[in-house]
């Protein structure tokens, strides 16, 4: 059975920004975080990444790659899809 995942689009709809949504990577982080109940230390645990770490990405003072936002995500409930858009 697979598991629900929620979608990251719906976690920033009123910051659309042409067509996209404009949100920050900490923004991102934090709000998954906030759905699962989780801690930055919660989640330090859950991926092995360091608490330093995941404490810089919450507070934008810098940028998880994308593998490494992809498994914060995940262990949050979410996930990540790349979608191929047509431009004309």
């Amino acid at each position: 059975m697979a598991a629900k995942t929620k979608s990251i689009a719906r976690i920033s709809a009123s910051k659309k920004h042409i067509g996209m949504v404009n949100v920050k990577t900490s923004e991102i982080i934090n709000k998954a975080l906030w759905d699962a109940h989780l801690t930055a230390k919660d989640l330090s645990i859950k991926t092995g990444f360091h608490y330093n770490t995941i404490l810089r990405w919450t507070n934008a003072e810098c940028e998880p790659n994308l593998f490494n936002l992809r498994t914060c995500l995940e262990v949050c409930g979410y996930e990540i899809q790349i979608v191929k858009i047509n431009k004309e």
